[in-house]
């Protein structure tokens, strides 16, 4: 494949003439993305990047998304893009792609239930719980670079107190 290289103007004319392998093609692609990531732009981006991240990327650019900061357990913090507008149910489905993603790329196998995730932690900004999944971030107050985190839930008991006779 010395002779289709992505950035020979050829290039085009040598894909329609010839067909390609899957193996040709992929490697093809990888080879644009590579040249594609040496745009200072996009070069703090992964390899295998998503057409999701590259959208976060371009919106963030664009104004249309912000950037807020989740701080977990071990004090790390990740950057969670989200569209301007975003509501509660929006941030979440982010951050669970968001650390999915992380954690393929790292090569873990840990499986994470976010139905439990979601049903034992609060995500709280600023000591308010982001309680309604259908609620705007706005309505909480949250804006560009603000930081959220994960809450312990408190468990309810629902026994009745019994009078003491």
């Amino acid at each position: 494949m010395e002779d289709s290289r992505v950035g020979d103007p050829g290039c085009v004319e040598v894909i329609r003439n010839k067909s390609l392998s899957h193996h040709e093609a992929m490697l093809l692609a990888k080879e644009g993305i590579k040249e594609l990531l040496s745009d200072p732009l996009l070069s703090g981006l992964h390899e295998d990047i998503s057409l999701e991240e590259l959208q976060d990327v371009l919106h963030l650019e664009q104004g249309k998304a912000i950037t807020l900061y989740l701080k977990r357990y071990d004090d790390s913090i990740l950057p969670i893009v989200v569209l301007q507008g975003a509501t509660v149910r929006d941030l979440k489905k982010a951050i669970e792609h968001h650390i999915t993603r992380k954690n393929v790329r790292e090569g873990s196998t840990a499986f994470i239930s976010w139905r439990y995730t979601w049903s034992s932690y609060w995500l709280v900004f600023d000591k308010q719980k982001l309680t309604k999944d259908s609620e705007k971030l706005i309505s909480y107050g949250l804006t560009n670079r603000d930081e959220i985190s994960f809450v312990k839930r408190l468990r309810r008991e629902y026994k009745e107190k019994r009078p003491r006779t």
